[in-house]
């Protein structure tokens, strides 16, 4: 798979990926950005062909993916008429610690797909050894609600720069 994965990526192309065994109309569009010893970096595409953030997930997530359709095609062509990129160049051996670091720095919201199926949208407010603290968002205004402590091991996909993200969440 990995070697698959990396071809993808040399190539520059857009492909469908799905991480959900129970939902197979729920996959993201991309880009693949960079593929690491156990995650992939994916640069998203929303249906309507406009950049919709970064997602950082563990290869054995994926249980298929697409890379030749009508759907790819005719999100490459909007893609091509609005595209709009973010400069995002993470080097380095953790590529999750990585992006948490940036995403604390920059101050930036992010969703996080936990192991145990929970959704967390939030800020990351400091990271600790390898927990990470999190402030929840709670409603539409961003206002925080909570706090909670997960381990990076927990993270299953990790999103930010997302349009529904950038819409309700205070940057």
């Amino acid at each position: 798979m990995k070697k698959v994965l990396e071809s993808l990526c040399e190539g520059n192309k857009l492909v469908s990926i799905y991480c959900d065994e129970s939902e197979f109309e729920n996959f993201m569009v991309g880009k693949i950005l960079a593929v690491y010893s156990q995650h992939v970096l994916i640069e998203n595409y929303s249906p309507e062909g406009k950049y919709d953030g970064i997602s950082c997930f563990p290869i054995k997530d994926i249980i298929k993916f697409d890379r030749s359709s009508l759907y790819l095609e005719q999100i490459k062509k909007l893609k091509e008429e609005n595209y709009k990129k973010e400069n995002s160049n993470f080097v380095g051996k953790d590529i999750i610690t990585e992006i948490l670091v940036y995403l604390q720095m920059k101050k930036n919201p992010a969703e996080f797909y936990l192991s145990w199926g929970e959704r967390i949208e939030g800020y990351v407010q400091s990271i600790l050894n390898e927990e990470y603290l999190i402030c929840d968002v709670a409603d539409s205004y961003g206002n925080i609600e909570s706090e909670t402590l997960f381990s990076i091991q927990d993270i299953r996909i990790l999103s930010y720069g997302t349009v529904q993200l950038s819409s309700y969440l205070k940057n």
